[in-house]
């Protein structure tokens, strides 16, 4: 009964190291796909955050450029205090957006000119948090 509870113990061992081989090769080969995979998502999801951000200001922008017509154009007489502070409101908006947006954008370039930096930086982000 030893011998078969020793036979037992080898045989699940040697299963155990098999398993433990195949999980480091398996790793091996997709470490580097799943980072290139990571940078990617990071790159297109900072790139396309910047561009919407970069559409919303702009069209704030162009509503404020608007209500500015407004304020000093011929209807200037007719204008209250409130489309002043609204042209106001609008252009801390559009200024407000493009601030992440350059954020965004710095993220994209990071990850597509120093990958390896992105990530060191990531992991310590990771490690911090």
């Amino acid at each position: 009964m030893n011998t078969n509870l020793t036979d037992k113990i080898l045989q699940t061992i040697d299963y155990s190291g098999n398993l433990i081989k195949e999980g480091i090769d398996f790793t091996k080969e997709q470490a580097p796909l799943v980072v290139q995979e990571f940078l990617t998502w990071e790159f297109w999801n900072s790139f396309g955050t910047g561009v919407l951000l970069l559409i919303i200001s702009l069209t704030f922008l162009s509503i404020g450029w608007k209500y500015r017509k407004l304020m000093w154009g011929e209807l200037a007489q007719k204008t209250d205090g409130f489309t002043a502070m609204a042209n106001v409101c609008i252009f801390a908006i559009a200024l407000g957006l493009l601030i992440p947006m350059t954020f965004n954008f710095q993220t994209a370039l990071k990850v597509k000119i120093a990958p390896r930096v992105y990530l060191i930086e990531w992991a310590s982000n990771q490690v911090k948090n």
